[in-house]
């Protein structure tokens, strides 16, 4: 995904953390995303749980994309089915 983003010459951070394993981690780094002013949007490249991108979109006003490993027969509709409440992007 970086290498993606640097081609289209787009400003990004990236960091690597668990919902499930470092779920304090993340919220601090949300915390810390949501005082900045500006364009944000979050990209979020989680296992079959998808857990990521729900708890990104639950903490946060900016948008979410989820976008699942690729994977030979990843069953997408895992990812579509357990989003978060609000409707997050799925890019493939």
């Amino acid at each position: 995904m970086g290498q993606l983003l640097k081609r289209f010459e787009i400003e990004f951070e990236q960091r690597i953390v668990s919902a499930h394993k470092t779920p304090k981690e993340l919220l601090k780094i949300l915390k810390n995303y949501e005082k900045k002013r500006g364009k944000l949007v979050y990209i979020t490249i989680a296992g079959r749980s998808n857990a990521l991108s729900g708890v990104v979109d639950a903490n946060t006003k900016y948008p979410v994309i989820a976008c699942p490993p690729v994977q030979k027969n990843l069953r997408v509709w895992i990812f579509i089915r357990r989003s978060a409440c609000r409707a997050v992007w799925l890019l493939l």
